[in-house]
């Protein structure tokens, strides 16, 4: 008998991810291939669209084996970047990255004339080049002719969507990193498209995430190899799609995805947010209702292996974490105090990394030891100012990435944030929550409980952070306020 079967889709901005799960949510198989980044110009990033729906169909057609019966497929992406498509169905042009900041001059321009504070308000989001509307006004101002052509602009969960079912919808996660959408009234904002002389006819209709958006079409069948009449579930902004797979529904939890950048992602009914807690922490409307809140740091993985490819020659991740751990066990509270904007922060583009507190006796495991610490530092920072916002103190954290199999990295992060932390048991999270939610929508799947593998205790001897932690907190702050007197945030 053919084993009945969940199939999770990650379009990420580095690997395309097709996975294979049971029904109680056990990985079977996946398939994953690296996404193309072209560019124009030195500055310029961009996505063939055309290209990863190619890539997910050999993916899928490689994935799905005789002995396997899919009941539905859910699907997950980045945010931010657009497909254009025309009338015919026909990406018009390569997506603009979401990282891809090309269209900063312009948000700011609006924003100016807008209002910030009202942008802000609407959309839950703090203003910044990388969004949808700043990417569009740029088109406007830049590719005129392309607007004429345009049927309707897709995220790429929506794309991938649209070519296996044929409808135009996206949901509430991703039409919030527009900066176009309304969260309160949970639709297009009419006034913000009215300011920016946009219409809501470029954009796909709205429905709830985690919903059904259609059913495979027998061409699209034919081209991925899913059964034709399966549900295609849209599971939505990655980040959110992984808190799903993390059980991330109480308050009490907040879950850290390590990667390039690091992004806790917590959930919430109810939030005060501050116009400074606006800069750091962004929010949107999610499954059953429930808003996902979102802060990230910009350069974590990465400034792990900046560090770790200017002190080492070879092996560079296993000799900075094994430098980091004796770091750690010779003066854990004399290290330099690392700051980790290397690639800028948030709440202030200009910011940037430094060490601070060099002596002549620090060597190779002070600095990486102090890297860690700085990580962990800045991510307390930003877990304080949540619990601020939502009025409750996180019990947990868990992590999901591949740095978190370095116990070292985890020890030292229950121990400066004074939490539990748990590492997830299963890696793929945002694959996985995209199953999930396709299980539940078609009814196979009717609770999910996440497992973990290693759980960290704060140690007692861990109280000294305390007071590192308040050095570096007045360090950033001293930061931020004479970047704000410079005027250059």
């Amino acid at each position: 008998m053919r084993k009945k079967v969940l199939i999770g889709i990650d379009a990420g901005s580095t690997h395309l991810k097709a996975a294979v799960y049971a029904l109680d949510g056990t990985l079977l198989d996946i398939r994953h291939c690296r996404v193309n980044v072209y560019h124009e110009t030195p500055e310029f990033s961009a996505y063939n669209a055309e290209e990863i729906f190619s890539q997910l169909c050999r993916c899928l057609s490689d994935l799905l084996c005789p002995d396997y019966d899919p009941v539905a497929a859910g699907i997950s992406s980045f945010g931010e970047s657009v497909v254009p498509v025309d009338f015919s169905g026909n990406a018009l042009s390569n997506m603009i990255a979401w990282y891809d900041m090309r269209g900063q001059k312009n948000i700011q321009s609006f924003s100016d004339r807008f209002g910030t504070h009202r942008l802000s308000s609407i959309t839950g989001q703090s203003q910044s080049g990388k969004f949808t509307l700043a990417k569009l006004l740029w088109m406007k101002e830049h590719q005129p002719e392309l607007f004429a052509k345009v049927r309707c602009f897709l995220f790429m969960q929506d794309y991938l969507s649209f070519r296996l079912t044929g409808s135009l919808c996206t949901e509430y996660s991703l039409a919030s990193r527009s900066m176009l959408y309304d969260i309160a009234k949970k639709e297009w904002s009419r006034e913000i498209l009215r300011a920016a002389d946009l219409s809501a006819d470029y954009l796909p209709r709205v429905i709830p995430s985690g919903s059904v958006a259609g059913t495979v079409s027998p061409d699209a069948s034919r081209m991925s190899s899913l059964p034709a009449g399966i549900p295609i579930v849209l599971a939505g902004h990655d980040h959110a799609s992984a808190s799903i797979a993390a059980g991330i529904a109480s308050s009490e939890l907040v879950m850290d995805s390590l990667g390039t950048s690091e992004t806790s992602v917590f959930a919430s009914d109810s939030v005060s947010l501050t116009e400074k807690d606006r800069q750091v922490i962004s929010f949107y409307p999610y499954y059953q209702g429930r808003c996902r809140f979102i802060s990230s740091i910009q350069g974590c993985g990465f400034s792990i292996e900046w560090a770790a490819r200017l002190l080492f020659d070879t092996d560079i991740y296993s000799q900075f974490f094994q430098n980091a751990e004796t770091g750690l066990e010779l003066r854990p509270f004399e290290l330099p105090l690392f700051v980790p904007y290397l690639r800028g922060l948030q709440e202030c583009r200009d910011a940037s990394g430094s060490f601070i507190g060099i002596k002549e006796f620090h060597g190779r495991p002070d600095f990486c030891a102090s890297v860690l610490e700085g990580l962990c530092f800045e991510h307390k920072r930003r877990v304080l100012q949540a619990e601020r916002a939502i009025h409750t103190a996180f019990s947990t954290v868990r992590v999901s990435g591949r740095l978190s199999q370095y116990p070292v990295f985890m020890q030292l992060k229950a121990d400066v944030l004074q939490k539990k932390v748990e590492v997830l048991s299963q890696p793929e999270a945002v694959s996985l929550g995209a199953a999930i939610l396709a299980g539940k929508a078609c009814g196979c799947l009717s609770s999910w409980t996440p497992t973990t593998a290693f759980c960290y205790q704060p140690q007692s001897s861990a109280l000294p952070y305390q007071e590192r932690y308040l050095r570096y907190s007045k360090t950033v702050e001293d930061l931020l306020r004479q970047s704000s007197t410079d005027s250059s945030c």
